[in-house]
């Protein structure tokens, strides 16, 4: 069965990290805008026919039909968050029938990914291993589904399905209960010959999973690295049975005499860094090639004979190896990118290549932050077209200039901030931060002067772990770093949580410090110029829980949307208020009561057009507004909140409301008086980080998240020409 063109290009529209929720009275449209990167591209499930299915750490499931060129988004109709994927894998006979697996859950799909059913909802968190493949069904039985991996108070880390999931049972005895189970592989012309790579050890079973000979521990060594165990990542075998296996001590040649025998196999160590380390990833293509090769790393300059951590290919079986060049050309070039340099590798992580099985000179690898495509055998490689669908930015709330309708400001992790410049309509990004200033980093606010001309982001220099502040002075075209060395702001491992500016002077904002609970000195600080010097702002207590990069919601900190002299401050059960800029700051009542009991506040927002108007949410205790800067509160019933925004009076929240199984998102065009859904079939959302409501267009939301970033809309309320 194969998707219409017509689904596919739904599916595509679902795609992104960030979205305009136009919700139309009779049913709400969408709009997704790909930041084409992000996350972690982890791995490839390929079919004979060519069809690509992908997935990753932060961006869910994905699939392909024509080479990489573009990517539908599989996750959208998935009502839980389930977008850390691990492994996933297609069935032989039907290219159709895929599963993948989350931290959770196994899903499972017989319409190529349209809809999805749990297969198992009870497994426990799966270390991600790179190159490893922890699902698989047998090559010889489209019905029969292996997994590896544990499952919560059920001892064992091997199961397997002889129903295409419907039921489960435990294999290997007690073999894999304290051996944890991370890899699968079965040769198609060795059907009865199941291998498996745990965490210390190599293990076979040539009776189809009746009867289990560990091959390899490591001589019971742990791994000079971790100290750990070494994890068998990743196995591959010839036509002729000669298996190569990647561990993260070492690569392995195993050979046999006779391969229903296990005893008559032998390990051969042909792969080893040079500090230590192990192949990450290995591949056998159509003519019997070997494969393999690590994350980062290549030969060495000065010695080219030294490989280090390079992709390599071996025509022997494993027994010689030659370097594999990986050349990274440009274009196309991501939004995120600087141009590629003479000599520039793929880099990002190069832990899972696949062949194309219909066109054999065309490999596909994961790239980190996109797969790039070769066809010439993996001698050069390019990314994919910009915008062909890839999203997997982890993204947050949006922000608004208060004079450029068009403008639309993205902060995000790794890639830092984007700028859409003709609000939403193309589809694309304008400029992006992350290449210019060559780091990893992760931002949760990007500050505007008035015009949007000046724009400050905030966040976490994810390599050095220290704070970072970015500066662009051309709408986000180009950007430079601050130094904070003599700035007088401290050093924070978690970097910057949040930040506000000063409404007309650009040089004014705030900042705050993530703490993670455990702060001893001032969390707040103020700068007047710029960010050349910062100083702590008063009547705040240090020991406030401000969270760290990746859990920015543990505090909140905005704006009044009349008063611009006026801020609220939020950092879980503590809420403040500032009258001149954040300079000083006074306590005042929270939303849900006191005592020890009080709920935290999980979010806070401020109405844009309407002075002194609060909007608070916290879970399962609910809704909350504020007419009066926060002096007394008034409940929405009906309501478990996680998110909310307003503007103009509409309000947008990402929750449940009483009778939901699932959260959703809900649109209001009259300040909390009447609700309707801006979610449905296809467009769940369950990956929602933030929900801002457009202050220049009538139901406008705009939607932040892991994976897919969708806009929608719905015809409501009054338009505003300016922001006050």
């Amino acid at each position: 069965m194969t998707i219409s063109t017509t689904i596919l290009q739904t599916c595509t529209l679902l795609s992104v990290p960030l979205a305009l929720v136009q919700l139309a009275v009779a049913a709400p449209t969408h709009k997704s805008i790909p930041l084409d990167g992000g996350g972690y591209f982890s791995g490839f499930a390929v079919h004979s026919s060519g069809r690509l299915y992908g997935y990753g750490d932060v961006f869910g499931a994905w699939r392909s039909d024509n080479a990489g060129q573009s990517w539908a988004y599989l996750n959208g109709s998935i009502t839980t968050d389930d977008n850390f994927v691990s492994g996933m894998a297609v069935a032989k006979g039907n290219a159709d029938h895929v599963v993948f697996r989350s931290p959770g859950r196994l899903w499972k799909s017989t319409d190529g990914g349209v809809n999805w059913t749990a297969s198992l909802s009870d497994l426990a968190h799966l270390e991600i291993v790179r190159g490893a493949s922890p699902v698989m069904f047998h090559p010889g039985n489209d019905k029969e589904l292996w997994m590896a991996g544990a499952r919560n108070d059920i001892p064992g880390t091997l199961w397997r399905s002889l129903d295409s999931g419907t039921s489960w049972a435990k294999v290997g005895g007690t073999t894999f209960d304290s051996s944890v189970a991370i890899t699968l592989y079965v040769r198609p012309e060795f059907p009865d010959q199941v291998w498996v790579g745990t965490k210390g050890a190599l293990y076979v079973s040539v009776d189809r999973g009746g009867s289990w000979t560990q091959l390899w521990n490591n001589n019971g060594a742990t791994s000079a690295f971790t100290k750990k165990p070494p994890a068998v990542g990743a196995i591959v075998r010839r036509k002729d049975g000669t298996a190569y296996v990647a561990t993260d001590v070492g690569g392995y040649r195993v050979t046999a005499t006779d391969w229903k025998k296990p005893e008559t196999y032998a390990l051969t160590k042909t792969v080893g860094w040079w500090d230590g380390w192990g192949p990450v990833n290995a591949t056998v293509l159509a003519d019997d090639s070997f494969i393999t090769g690590g994350i980062h790393g290549d030969r060495d300059a000065k010695n080219p004979g030294n490989l280090q951590s390079a992709q390599r290919i071996s025509t022997d079986g494993g027994l010689t190896w030659s370097y594999l060049p990986m050349n990274l050309s440009m274009p196309p070039q991501p939004v995120w990118s600087s141009a590629a340099k003479p000599g520039q590798k793929t880099g990002y992580g190069n832990d899972f290549i696949v062949q194309d099985p219909t066109k054999h000179d065309r490999w596909f690898v994961t790239g980190g932050l996109l797969p790039a495509i070769s066809n010439n055998r993996g001698v050069d490689w390019k990314y994919g077209p910009n915008n062909s669908g890839i999203a997997a930015v982890m993204t947050y709330k949006v922000n608004f200039t208060r004079k450029n309708p068009k403008m639309a400001l993205i902060p995000g992790g790794d890639l830092c901030a984007f700028v859409v410049s003709d609000g939403g309509a193309s589809g694309n990004v304008a400029a992006s931060s992350f290449r210019t200033v060559n780091k990893l980093t992760s931002c949760h606010e990007v500050m505007s002067s008035d015009d949007g001309k000046i724009l400050v982001a905030a966040g976490t220099d994810q390599g050095a772990n220290k704070n970072m502040i970015i500066r662009s002075t051309d709408s986000g075209a180009t950007w430079t770093e601050l130094d904070l060395i003599k700035s007088g702001l401290p050093e924070s491992r978690e970097g910057i949580t949040r930040s506000a500016m000063t409404p007309g002077n650009p040089n004014d904002f705030l900042v705050i410090l993530a703490s993670n609970g455990g702060s001893t000195s001032p969390l707040v600080w103020r700068t007047v110029d710029g960010g050349n010097t910062f100083k702590p702002v008063e009547g705040l207590p240090p020991n406030l829980d401000t969270g760290s990069r990746y859990h920015p919601e543990h505090s909140m900190l905005a704006v009044d949307g009349v008063k611009t002299n006026v801020r609220y401050f939020s950092a879980r059960k503590k809420l403040y208020r500032s009258n001149d800029n954040g300079a000083t700051w006074s306590p005042i009542p929270h939303p849900w009561g006191t005592g020890a009991q009080v709920p935290w506040v999980h979010h806070l927002a401020v109405d844009r057009a309407t002075a002194g108007k609060l909007w608070a949410t916290a879970d399962y205790a609910g809704l909350k507004f504020s007419e009066d800067g926060g002096d007394t509160w008034k409940e929405i019933s009906g309501f478990n909140a996680t998110y909310v925004d307003a503007a103009n009076g509409q309000v947008a929240v990402f929750g449940m409301r009483d009778g939901d199984k699932w959260k959703k998102i809900y649109f209001s065009p009259d300040n909390g008086a009447t609700w309707s859904e801006a979610t449905g079939p296809g467009h769940r959302y369950a990956f929602t980080k933030g929900v801002a409501v457009d202050p220049w267009v009538p139901g406008k939301i705009w939607v932040s998240g892991i994976s897919a970033n969708v806009i929608s809309g719905l015809p409501a309320g009054k338009p505003r020409t300016a922001l006050r």
